[in-house]
């Protein structure tokens, strides 16, 4: 129901009087005698704003939204200095969609009466739903502010923190607001789905529980506290929540697939045949539960040998990820060229060197599935390293070198000199170390670092720099059966995959020519599966790290990892994913081009 307001003023006495019984009406939902009253009203004192407020409100009870509008478009006409006329009238236009138009009526309340709650309140909402969210956070900071006992303003506050990357806000905001109603269970959630971002799992974990416990039987939630379960290894657990949420919501594509992943099936498997009953509902599915099935059951069938089976569904999973996939090939690897272009011998014998001297970075970078989360966990294995994953921080810095209109990295390169380049290495030694203040050295293990190879020799040249690579036909097929967390968008197409690899080789090249030897470790997946020891303890040596057992039992080492590689290394060094099954020549005759270039 929308607000009524009525004014001090009523006008006549007799007007008043049936004002007062229009209201009694309306409140008894007595619609046709509210109504009439008004209709009699606004014939007498066709002036009062008040009168059209109100028989706004009795229409649109009735059911006549365009009416309403129309009558309070003459209060505010009438009277443009009365916040709730304004109110009201966003209220509508929001309740029928009219998102744009709503906010401009709640700012213009928020004009009126810059200190009203409700319509900051309600701004916000609307903005959120038009996905202006930056927008929207001042608005909601502003509700809080006049009310702050309201826990729902500061639900959604941490809601737009929590989409604009504001982490830590929206943990503190979601913990407020949980004081002010423990029993609110999405602030449960969201907080959990924020700590489990920032990496603290044990507390995302508790908040997952205790939302599970106020919502019993929602499926998301399950999930959800499920994946934290398996980036845990506590695997009967995860497999038991997922399970529970595969059977609270059936239909779900992307609780099956979680389930799959996290799990070896076989020929009998309850799982399985639950899949292949999904698959053959496939039209009543949407494509994203289509895709997360057809992932899901490639994962299956590879468990139980049907590999065929498996391409097939990678195949048609990929196709689906493919065509929703906004990815612009050419942009995309003209964007890799352009960092070989940029540091040429010149810039790299002018610069390289002059960055922060610190020791404590070691990157681990390459093509994805290439080894770098094995590499990553040996290291970490060492009680002097700490593994930091992959961490968005190089990029990050490297995206904002240059002036506001440009030239921009990696053009701009060239124009730095060797204080910028401390000064750059000095800002992302910084961030480093807040991961793990008492750790020696740090392992940042983001593939996609190899482009930046040149950027770190100059910037950082006490790191470290680990290259993993692999067969590329084992490489990218490998790629190719996985649906990534993070977007890979070249990953869904095999000649697209092929092209990639084959531009990532040529930048690797172009290093080994401009970088003085030595300033980077070549190692090879299939070499380190043969030879563990021998192969680690040269890993080691190039690391500067003394030799410690622990890093032979890697897979005994407790620590999150949330890569497609976490589950294999739990488990011992194993030699299975070397020379992999590969499907028939002419399926893989799009990869084959693709590496070949023709």
């Amino acid at each position: 129901m929308t607000d009524i307001y009525v004014s001090n003023q009523l006008g006549s006495g007799r007007i008043a009087q049936w004002m007062s019984e229009a209201i009694g009406h309306f409140q008894a939902n007595r619609l046709q005698q509210a109504d009439e009253l008004c209709r009699r009203m606004a014939e007498a004192e066709p002036g009062n704003a008040d009168i059209f407020n109100l028989w706004a409100a009795v229409v649109l009870e009735g059911g006549h939204a365009d009416a309403a509008v129309q009558l309070l478009a003459r209060a505010i006409e009438l009277d443009g200095t009365q916040r709730e006329y304004h109110h009201n009238l966003g209220n509508i236009l929001r309740g029928a969609g009219r998102l744009e138009d709503a906010a401009i009526c709640y700012r213009n309340a928020l004009q009126v009466a810059p200190q009203a709650v409700d319509s900051a309140f309600e701004l916000g909402l609307t903005l959120l739903e038009l996905d202006r969210v930056e927008e929207a956070m001042p608005f909601f900071k502003a509700a809080v502010a006049g009310a702050p006992n309201i826990t729902d303003g500061y639900f959604r506050l941490g809601v737009t923190q929590l989409r604009t990357g504001y982490n830590r806000d929206a943990i503190g905001t979601f913990r407020y607001a949980l004081r002010c109603q423990p029993d609110l269970s999405d602030a449960h959630t969201n907080l959990a789905i924020m700590l489990r971002e920032e990496g603290e799992s044990d507390a995302a974990l508790r908040s997952f529980r205790n939302s599970v416990v106020l919502s019993p039987d929602d499926p998301f939630i399950l999930s959800n506290l499920g994946i934290v379960l398996k980036e845990m290894n506590q695997d009967e657990a995860m497999t038991g929540t997922l399970e529970r949420a595969v059977r609270l919501s059936p239909y779900d594509g992307e609780f099956h697939y979680s389930l799959a992943v996290g799990n070896t099936y076989g020929r009998d498997d309850w799982r399985l045949a639950a899949l292949e009953d999904l698959a053959g509902k496939e039209q009543m599915l949407g494509e994203n539960d289509r895709m997360h099935v057809h992932f899901a059951l490639a994962k299956a069938y590879e468990d139980i040998g049907e590999r065929e089976k498996s391409f097939q569904h990678q195949q048609a999973g990929n196709a689906l990820k493919r065509a929703v996939s906004e990815y612009n090939e050419e942009a995309y690897l003209r964007g890799v060229r352009r960092v070989k272009d940029a540091f040429t011998p010149d810039v790299i014998s002018r610069l390289g060197g002059t960055g922060d001297p610190s020791r404590l970075p070691i990157f681990v970078l390459g093509m994805p599935r290439s080894g770098s989360t094995l590499v990553e966990q040996i290291l970490a294995s060492h009680p002097d390293a700490f593994g930091a994953g992959e961490l968005p921080n190089l990029p990050l810095l490297a995206r904002a070198l240059g002036p506001d209109e440009g030239p921009y990295f990696p053009e701009f390169v060239a124009s730095m000199t060797a204080e910028d380049m401390r000064a750059f290495g000095k800002s992302y030694v910084e961030g480093l170390r807040a991961k793990a203040p008492e750790a020696k050295r740090i392992v940042d293990k983001l593939p996609e670092n190899y482009r930046l190879v040149g950027l770190i020799h100059c910037a950082l040249p006490g790191a470290r720099i680990i290259h993993t690579r692999r067969n590329a036909v084992d490489t990218c097929l490998s790629i190719y059966s996985k649906l990534f967390n993070a977007d890979l968008p070249y990953s869904y197409k095999l000649d697209e995959i092929g092209r990639y690899w084959r531009t990532y080789d040529e930048l690797m090249e172009h290093w080994r020519t401009v970088l003085p030897a030595g300033s980077f470790y070549d190692l090879d997946y299939e070499k380190l599966v043969a030879d563990q020891e021998g192969e680690t303890r040269k890993l080691l040596e190039f690391c500067g790290l003394e030799w410690n057992d622990s890093v032979l039992q890697f897979h005994k080492t407790k620590r999150l990892i949330r890569t497609a590689s976490a589950r294999q290394v739990t488990k011992p060094l194993y030699s299975s994913s070397v020379g992999r099954w590969r499907p028939s020549a002419e399926q893989i005759a799009p990869l084959m081009t693709g590496l070949s270039g023709h």
